[in-house]
Order: C-alpha cells, then structure tokens, then sequence
C-alpha cells in the first residue's frame, strides 16, 4: 500500500522529531547553534485539502 501525500508529509516531519540538537560551548557559535536548530513546517494548499 502506497503513502498518499498527507502520510508521508507526516512521515517526513520524523526527521525533526528525530533530528539532533547542536549546543554550542561559547557565546561565539550562537550563530551556528540557530542555524542548526530552526525548523520550520510548513504546507501547500493542495495538503491542505487532504
């Protein structure tokens, strides 16, 4: 049985879930630790619909 789009929409958001966190040691990598650690989820009309 094939996914439809909602499913795996779903299943593709397990990467974040599942994804690790880089904290940083210094005040000096708070650059890098946001730009690790922001996630944004977002969908299109068309998943809206499902």
């Amino acid at each position: 049985m094939s996914m439809n789009s909602k499913e795996y929409y779903f299943k593709d958001l397990e990467e974040i879930i599942t994804d690790p966190i880089l904290i940083g040691s210094s005040e000096d990598e708070l650059n890098e630790e946001i730009d690790n650690n922001m996630w944004r989820i977002s969908f299109d009309a068309e998943l809206k619909k499902v």
